[in-house]
């Protein structure tokens, strides 16, 4: 390369003004746009206690002079949660900072340390992801795509059949979505929707027939179309890595062979299902906290979460059906 007659070749690179960074996937279940989120964790606090008021009772016709009213009985109790830290650290070595503040003085643009502290804040929010997602067994707890409680229906409707047409897969969708709130009134009809990437990729690619309407924007519509006459009806669809058969299996919310993509249906109000987190997300260990050794120093993060609370999960259902082969 040439060199400029006697100026180095370094000296004549322009360098850019950015630094590349890994580029990461959306970690959907560790914010508050799939389920409601309250800020508003404690450090040191072991549980949550979420106090509970049942009434059960049932009325009767009575004649206009009657006495003996049934009684509605009425009774509190509490239900506990877990509540867990979630922690990782980063190594500062005392020649990395020399290296650091020499590298600075000639143009470095960014700050090793720095750098450290995204990737341990990031690990960190993986791993509050895969709790509020899948829970954890050696943790005695479930998360929000595989609790017991919730009605799994296994469906052996083939969404990826090329011998089902639009109307069919929608129709399908919709009757499964329909069938929660069909039966008491202790259920209610979903109001979100999360499915895996494939059968997104199905439902904003395959037109209903006779028109340039995919099959994703006709649930929509028609869900829209319901909303306006105060009818409760499915507001958002989201496609997650998590509902995908390969990303069940592995967390353990499927048996291994299942082959099967999962659909979440609920309804997103806090009272049904909602989760709890430390305010400011990820926090740094006070300094006088950080681990001090010859020649380095580590510097742990933390947040706090709770389990993913269903108090609910009756309006909550899990659909799985065969994924695309």
């Amino acid at each position: 390369m040439p060199t400029g007659g006697s100026v180095l070749y370094r000296r004549l690179q322009q360098v850019k003004n950015r630094v590349l960074r890994k580029r990461r996937r959306n970690l959907e279940f560790e914010g508050s746009q799939l389920i409601d989120t309250a800020m508003d964790l404690q450090p040191g606090a072991r549980t949550l206690i979420q106090p509970q008021v049942e009434e059960f009772g049932q009325a009767i016709v009575q004649s206009p002079d009657a006495s003996d009213f049934r009684l509605v009985e009425v009774t509190a109790t509490e239900q506990e949660f877990r509540i867990f830290m979630v922690g990782a650290g980063y190594r500062v070595t005392w020649g990395e900072m020399n290296a650091q503040q020499f590298a600075q003085g000639h143009g470095q643009q960014y700050n090793i340390s720095d750098i450290k502290m995204e990737g341990t804040q990031r690990v960190i929010r993986e791993k509050v992801n895969g709790l509020n997602a899948f829970g954890d067994a050696s943790l005695g707890v479930t998360g929000a795509l595989n609790n017991g409680d919730v009605t799994l229906t296994d469906s052996a409707f083939d969404p990826f059949d090329s011998n089902n047409t639009s109307e069919e897969i929608a129709e399908w969708f919709l009757g499964e979505a329909g069938d929660i709130a069909a039966s008491t009134n202790n259920v209610e009809y979903p109001t979100q929707a999360g499915i895996s990437t494939e059968l997104w990729t199905l439902f904003t690619s395959k037109k209903m027939t006779d028109t340039g309407e995919t099959i994703l924007s006709y649930i929509l519509r028609t869900q829209r179309e319901a909303a306006a006459g105060n009818q409760a009806a499915i507001q958002n669809i989201f496609r997650l890595v998590e509902c995908r058969s390969t990303t069940l299996e592995a967390n353990g919310a499927q048996s291994g062979g299942t082959n099967k993509d999962r659909i979440w249906l609920y309804p997103k109000f806090p009272e049904i299902i909602e989760k709890h987190m430390l305010s400011g997300a990820v926090r740094m260990f006070p300094e006088e906290w950080a681990g001090q050794y010859a020649g380095y120093k580590i510097y742990p993060m933390y947040t706090c979460i709770s389990q993913v609370i269903q108090n609910f999960p009756g309006a909550i259902r899990y659909l799985d059906h065969p994924k695309k082969s």
